[in-house]
């Protein structure tokens, strides 16, 4: 089809336009946070605005920095669960907000607050662990609505179901730790939009695929005072390609793969001065993106800042400076249970500082030894 003038072509531009829309248009996001980084945002690394790859000491090392594993002293399993919402959630909750669950019963919620996004996502990883060596399963949802008043529906979701299993090797006395992980990922993710009068789902239109990513981390600890540490992340090594396959289905998705993953890098500085008392402080300076993937500025988007003060192994307290934002976190520990809180944001538009995400996480962790 040809068009004679500016001013046709112009109207033929708007036509397609609108044709993609109401066929459901599709601008894909392989990942919420525009920034590269872990797969999995913890309720603990969520309170340090996600600046941990220099603190982790549990089986979450599998995703932050393999390095971490060879502080796991003894065997151990855990199953953590977490739950957690966004501020347009609380802002928009009515007596209807429990059908979250299902786009077509919540679209009408949706309807009642144009322009907002509400989101909600969950969380299930159980893990065996012992020194040097974790393995586990992570299933996690993450699902976002948004009426865009036009007769359309935005639709954020994300799927993943991602066996994973990693070590670590201590040298030196545990002075120098390497470590590698491995994940199998199993995901639809994606952002479409859809036509009010199609069917709805959050899983519907979805990019789907599998691929497998690989971490590997190593960490430099300074025998003197405070423990100065150096701690280096290599992430999707040789890159991250999904096929079309898939492990498990997540429903209605579309043919179409997620994006490949480039080969990003960070790196930290921490130190770990004891105050006392039983009170010990975890300070980690971090660099995400070292090579700088995505061209943004190192001081609005890529450089972060974190502490969690540690009392008595029992009550922690969490705030950090990441993405351009701040975060706050609280934990507590119990014997064999965990509960940790995490107020927190990220950038979920396609540029910096468009569209900012404030989330609220609760996080439960069992461990059977």
């Amino acid at each position: 089809m040809e068009c004679s003038t500016r001013t046709s072509c112009k109207h033929l531009m708007a036509l397609v336009a609108i044709g993609a829309v109401l066929s459901g248009e599709r601008v894909t996001h392989a990942r919420e946070d525009i920034m590269p980084g872990s797969r999995l945002i913890s309720a603990r690394s969520a309170g340090l605005a996600d600046q941990f790859i220099g603190i982790v000491d549990d089986s979450t090392a599998l995703f932050y920095n393999p390095a971490g594993l060879a502080r796991i002293r003894r065997f151990q399993t855990e199953t953590t669960m977490q739950f957690g919402v966004n501020s347009s959630f609380i802002n928009t909750m009515t007596t209807n907000s429990y059908k979250f669950y299902s786009l077509p019963l919540y679209k009408d919620v949706l309807a009642n607050n144009i322009g907002t996004s509400p989101g909600v996502s969950g969380v299930v990883f159980p893990t065996v662990s012992f020194r040097g060596f974790s393995g586990g399963l992570l299933f996690q949802t993450r699902v976002t609505g948004k009426d865009r008043g036009d007769g359309t529906i935005r639709n954020r979701s994300k799927y993943e179901l991602i066996p994973t299993a990693g070590i670590s090797l201590p040298l030196y006395s545990g002075l120098i730790r390497v470590g590698y992980s491995a994940q199998y990922l199993n995901v639809a993710e994606g952002n479409v939009i859809l036509n009010k009068t199609d069917t709805l789902g959050y899983n519907v239109g979805l990019p789907k695929g599998t691929a497998l990513a690989h971490t590997a981390g190593a960490s430099l600890t300074i025998p003197m005072a405070y423990l100065p540490s150096a701690h280096f992340v290599a992430r999707n090594i040789l890159g991250t390609k999904f096929k079309s396959t898939t492990l498990y289905s997540f429903g209605s998705t579309s043919t179409e793969t997620p994006p490949d993953e480039p080969m990003t890098f960070d790196a930290a500085l921490a130190i770990s001065p004891k105050a006392g008392n039983g009170v010990t402080v975890n300070y980690t300076i971090e660099l995400r993106d070292v090579t700088n993937t995505k061209a943004y500025s190192i001081y609005t988007m890529r450089l972060g800042t974190a502490a969690e003060i540690n009392i008595r192994n029992s009550v922690f307290l969490r705030g950090g400076w990441g993405s351009g934002s701040p975060s706050v976190g609280l934990g507590f520990r119990s014997g064999r249970t965990d509960l940790n809180l995490g107020w927190w944001a990220e950038e979920i538009g396609d540029k910096p500082k468009e569209e900012r995400d404030t989330r609220f996480t609760v996080q439960y962790t069992m461990r059977a030894f």
